[in-house]
């Protein structure tokens, strides 16, 4: 098992922000992946990132 990762102050980190409980359906408009090839499209699923930070910019919301 790995330690968790940990920060200080001055060094970068990429966040990421989930609801475990946010249900929602994939549908092909809904996806940030160039190719729209899942085997989950029209199901529900539990969980979603929110938002995601990469060096110190939001990059998804």
């Amino acid at each position: 098992q790995q330690d968790p990762p940990s920060t200080t102050p001055g060094q970068s980190a990429e966040l990421v922000l989930f609801n475990p409980q946010s249900p929602w359906i994939v549908h092909q408009k809904n996806l940030k992946s160039l190719s729209s090839n899942t085997p989950w499209l029209g199901q529900e699923l539990i969980g979603r990132v929110v938002q995601t930070w990469c060096p110190a910019s939001r990059k998804y919301q």
